[in-house]
């Protein structure tokens, strides 16, 4: 049993493809008031559970040696 299993037996290619693609990253940016460039700082949508498993999966993936 590998780590994609738990995910990848629940459905189809093309609706992992769907949810891959519905996960969504926010930029903010806000200034301090200070002089210099405002700060962004990176966020990722709400994920349902098979988003956030797919995430892990890919995360851990992209991240190994």
């Amino acid at each position: 049993m590998t780590c994609a299993d738990g995910v990848i037996g629940k459905g189809t290619v093309r609706a992992l493809i769907s949810e891959l693609a519905s996960i969504q990253e926010t930029v903010l940016f806000y200034h301090d008031g200070g002089r210099g460039r405002p700060r962004a700082q990176r966020m990722l949508t709400e994920m349902n559970d098979t988003q956030r498993q797919l995430a892990e999966l890919f995360n851990r993936r992209c991240h190994v040696g």
